[in-house]
């Protein structure tokens, strides 16, 4: 049955382990390996010796050398032999079996030559210090120990004798291998010196009969070679006389783009001038478009002033129709006319003027006078003022005055912002159409044609850029 070291290790777990754990260890490797450490016989010695020295510490190394020498001599051991083995594991205060070559104070004179076992006179030592209750148990182990002696001089005789018989064979097949090897080195250096004398053969066989078909092949390439270096000589002539043909067109095409490069330098300077002149008609339009925002905000701020100016003369109009059944009629008339004034003025500019004659409103003014029976009580009197500081007298006067003002500077004002406005038109139209010559002439330049013409010529391009 084979062993397996690492499940006896791993059960151990790498230290020492106390006897008694032993039975454990054997049935625990039987259920992961599947077969037995051992025979039944030395089992039941392995347990019985555990219950007898149940606080020896068992190495691990020792236990599997045990193992393997119990593998290797099966049928040769006896109870004594494994107790030995089993006493020789343990540990005593942590000591390791000392493995240097001594001799037994126990040992007969005829075994003095041969070398001690791994149990030393220190693990007797150790055994004789332990305590007086084992005394009983130390003089078995003492016993034991002569015994394991014993077996292992009669064993390493035996080894001795066997080593020098194998080394005798060890020497003879050796000399035989040697023999062998000498032989077979020989034949296949002759066999390989045949096999390359008759490649050499059949080489030079082969190497004649390509330099006989080398040879004719030549002479034929010579001749070829002679035919083909006169035609080449003729192609060469005919290319010579090309050549200066083509140097002359050359020379002439230079001179052509010469003169295409001067007139492609005047297009460049006629294009910045009218792209200035672009420019310019472009700052022009500029300054119209400002004007033309300035115009617009102007003509909002007259939209305003125009609608307060409606809202005031409606007001007005409202206060004199409300006056009118209690104006007296008086023969002075003042007239009222506004105009806008500054931002910190948001009232109406009132203004007497001299009197004139009343006799164009007078249908109106009988229309809503009172008969001249009416009570002085209704009159009213000519200092009184309205809420906005004008007489009363006076306001329905001169409404028709305000109202005509009021019509006369509305059309002043709007021809005095119909001319402002009409040129900045103008001027935009004027821009516009210039700046569409402009654009046909840049799109008329004979610079498309000449890039649409050239665009893979490098030089020809950088020369005109």
């Amino acid at each position: 049955m084979g062993l397996d070291e690492s499940v006896v290790r791993r059960l151990f777990k790498g230290r020492a382990l106390k006897a008694a754990k032993l039975p454990e260890v054997l049935q625990t490797y039987q259920d992961v390996s599947g077969a037995m450490i051992m025979s039944h016989e030395l089992v039941d010695q392995v347990e019985t010796f555990a219950r007898e020295n149940a606080e020896i510490e068992i190495d691990c190394d020792a236990f599997l050398s045990m193992l393997r020498s119990l593998h290797e001599n099966d049928s040769d051991r006896s109870r004594e032999d494994l107790d030995s083995m089993l006493d020789n594991s343990f540990h005593g205060g942590s000591i390791t079996p000392d493995t240097t070559f001594e001799m037994d104070i126990h040992s007969s004179p005829k075994t003095k030559g041969i070398p001690r076992s791994a149990f030393s006179e220190r693990d007797i030592a150790s055994i004789r210090a332990h305590d007086d209750r084992h005394d009983e148990r130390r003089s078995v182990l003492i016993r034991k120990l002569a015994q394991v002696n014993d077996a292992l001089e009669r064993l390493q005789a035996e080894h001795d004798a066997l080593i020098v018989l194998k080394d005798e064979q060890e020497k003879t097949q050796l000399s035989l291998q040697k023999q062998d090897k000498q032989l077979r080195r020989e034949l296949h250096d002759a066999s390989t010196r045949e096999q390359s004398q008759t490649a050499e053969i059949h080489l030079l066989r082969t190497q004649l009969t390509e330099s006989e078909a080398k040879s004719q092949l030549s002479k034929r390439q010579a001749a070829l070679s002679k035919t083909e270096l006169e035609a080449k000589q003729e192609v060469i002539l005919a290319l010579e006389n090309r050549a200066e043909e083509q140097e002359e067109e050359v020379v002439q095409w230079r001179k052509r783009c010469q003169h295409q490069i001067n007139e492609t330098n005047d297009l460049i300077e006629t294009c910045t001038t009218q792209r200035s002149a672009i420019n310019k008609l472009e700052q022009t339009i500029e300054t119209i478009e400002q004007t033309h925002a300035a115009t617009e905000r102007l003509r909002s701020q007259y939209t305003a002033f125009h609608a307060m100016c409606s809202a005031l003369n409606c007001e007005t109009d409202k206060r004199l129709e409300a006056m009118r059944p209690t104006r007296p009629q008086s023969s002075t008339r003042d007239s009222l006319r506004y105009r806008p004034r500054s931002n910190s003025d948001s009232c109406l500019h009132i203004s007497r003027k001299p009197e004139r004659s009343t006799e164009a409103y007078q249908p109106r003014l009988v229309a809503w006078t009172k008969p001249s029976s009416a009570s002085p009580s209704n009159e009213i009197p000519a200092n009184v003022t309205n809420k906005i500081g004008t007489p009363i007298s006076m306001q329905n006067e001169h409404s028709f005055d305000l109202v005509s003002a009021s019509s006369h500077a509305h059309d002043a004002s709007a021809w005095y912002w119909l001319l402002p406005i009409g040129l900045v038109l103008l001027g935009i139209w004027a821009g516009i159409w210039a700046h569409w010559l402009a654009l046909q002439f840049s799109t008329a330049s004979p610079l498309h044609w000449i890039q649409a013409n050239t665009p893979n010529d490098p030089v020809l391009l950088a020369e005109i850029y």
